[in-house]
């Protein structure tokens, strides 16, 4: 019958009184940079430009898009997982030897408007140091990456956030060297059945990202630790400083992400071992042995980044939406009561 959950997800799609928010500025969420991959494409890795300039500029999202129960439900099971965590700091927070500092600060940078909220600041007692937390609830999809190490969108955020604290700590107080990215997985999976992260839990698993030079310094639950020197600070405040040059001159920048791949690129990346599925590689393997006949691969991918994008339609097939708003989703008002008047024989009327 699933009379509850239809009710639930039915309510999650049209909430009451959804929010109404504008980002005027740039946030560590949306870092990003480029690089040259293993196929020889420009790789972006975090947030999209132009997804960014669409907020900023104040464009209305998609019309008629679908809002899926499961990634909004996905979504506040992840603020009651994070809430969760940073409860358990506080209720064993003595044993553990880390007391929590601040929770959801916010930071703001008059220069370049950089503005978001930190997930937790906390002092690590063990080691007489301050330390940030970025609290990370993931899918099964997400298990897969981050199980060995850590996503690399957010070790841009963690490098923006420990860029900013550093440069503002005053130089005789102890700075934050040290922002964790604390995973904790939503659903048990195979991926992490038999713990390839180390980690004494099962579903809950932390990486330590530091900086040196502005270029982040993986620590790994191995002991070992990989300079990730492709990702670097400075080249995220260059894309930052790209996107304000757009929004200041009005001009929608290119695209980061591609909705759908060219068989070029499918192939290209199939070569260099970057396709995911196995079902894919073999379909691509078979179109390989028939001679690359075009328009016969039976194997579309993409960006996830494009496919979930609210500025989709916009983006790729020019659809502009309205830009009025739905503010409330409260039951429709009763018509006003039109009452009827008796009018006498003897009753003069004057228009």
């Amino acid at each position: 019958m699933n009379y509850l959950s239809n009710k639930l997800s039915n309510a999650l799609k049209n909430i009451t009184l959804p929010e109404q928010r504008r980002s005027s500025g740039i946030n560590p969420s949306s870092a990003s940079i480029q690089y040259e991959d293993q196929a020889g494409f420009t790789k972006t890795v975090g947030g999209c430009i132009r997804q960014s300039y669409y907020k900023m500029t104040g464009a209305a999202k998609d019309e008629g898009g679908e809002v899926v129960s499961d990634w909004v439900l996905a979504a506040i099971m992840g603020d009651k997982l994070h809430e969760l965590l940073v409860e358990m700091i506080d209720r064993f927070g003595f044993a553990m030897g880390i007391q929590r500092v601040a929770e959801e600060h916010s930071i703001y940078d008059e220069i370049t408007g950089l503005s978001g909220r930190t997930d937790l600041i906390a002092w690590d007692h063990n080691r007489s140091e301050p330390i940030g937390i970025e609290i990370k609830s993931i899918s099964e999809y997400k298990c897969k990456k981050a199980v060995e190490q850590p996503i690399e969108d957010h070790v841009l955020q963690s490098i923006v956030y420990l860029d900013y604290y550093n440069k503002r700590i005053p130089d005789d107080q102890k700075k934050i060297n040290k922002w964790y990215l604390w995973y904790l997985a939503r659903s048990e999976n195979w991926t992490i059945k038999s713990k390839p992260h180390l980690s004494e839990f099962t579903s809950l698993w932390d990486y330590c990202i530091e900086l040196d030079q502005g270029v982040p310094v993986i620590r790994l639950p191995n002991g070992s630790s990989q300079r990730w020197s492709w990702l670097q600070v400075d080249k995220i405040y260059d894309r930052y400083n790209q996107l304000l040059d757009y929004v200041a001159k009005k001009t929608i920048p290119p695209r980061d992400y591609e909705l759908v791949y060219s068989d070029e690129k499918t192939l290209a990346l199939h070569k260099v071992g970057q396709i995911e599925r196995k079902t894919d590689r073999d379909a691509i393997d078979r179109w390989v042995k028939k001679g690359c006949p075009p328009g016969k691969l039976k194997v579309v991918l993409g960006d996830g980044a494009c496919k979930f994008c609210e500025y989709s339609k916009l983006c790729w097939e020019g659809k502009q939406a309205s830009s009025e708003v739905l503010f409330s989703n409260f039951p429709k008002a009763a018509p006003p009561e039109t009452k009827s008047v008796d009018i006498k024989k003897d009753d003069t009327l004057f228009l």
